[in-house]
């Protein structure tokens, strides 16, 4: 449990409705300039998004800016591999 000092509240602003447009096998949707300058995104940024099964919210976030904690390493999560990689770690997987 956080202690009561570190815990913060959320606060949600309406930012407005959008609307979402359908793009091959996707959907997409135009994410406000409002958010856009508060998350500090610019063409091309990676976000990750979270979402809450209990309440149906999406969170979206900078990915740059957050990290996966495994213990003894944080990595980014906008981290990527090369497609060598991945099937070399497909490869693995699958024989393990």
């Amino acid at each position: 449990m956080m202690p009561e000092k570190l815990r913060k509240e959320l606060k949600f602003k309406f930012v407005g409705k959008m609307v979402v447009y359908q793009h091959g096998g996707s959907l997409r949707v135009t994410i406000p300039a409002s958010i856009v300058d508060s998350l500090g995104l610019i063409s091309g940024s990676k976000v990750a998004f979270f979402f809450d099964e209990n309440f149906g919210i999406v969170l979206m976030i900078d990915a740059s800016k957050a990290k996966i904690d495994l213990g003894f390493e944080k990595i980014p999560l906008a981290f990527s591999v090369s497609q060598e990689t991945a099937e070399k770690l497909r490869k693995n997987s699958k024989e393990t």
